[in-house]
């Protein structure tokens, strides 16, 4: 008959969690807490993006300028 693994997690059957995978999933942890926001670089692409559209923008107002006088 064949017991069913006791309670330790992956890895050895009926042993606990190694010390060495706590510390690789700390280190994950802190690396993941170390990126940067998402937030702030989107708004920076948004920046950017207003930045390149701005001439566009201009040569639309001035269409528009040359359409009402004619």
């Amino acid at each position: 008959m064949i017991e069913a693994p006791q309670a330790g997690g992956p890895g050895i059957p009926g042993r606990p969690p190694s010390r060495l995978g706590k510390q690789v999933a700390e280190r994950a942890l802190d690396r993941a807490a170390r990126q940067p926001a998402w937030g702030r670089r989107g708004n920076r692409e948004k920046e950017l993006f207003a930045l390149r559209a701005q001439h566009v923008r201009t040569l639309f107002r001035v269409l528009e300028t040359v359409a009402a006088g004619a």
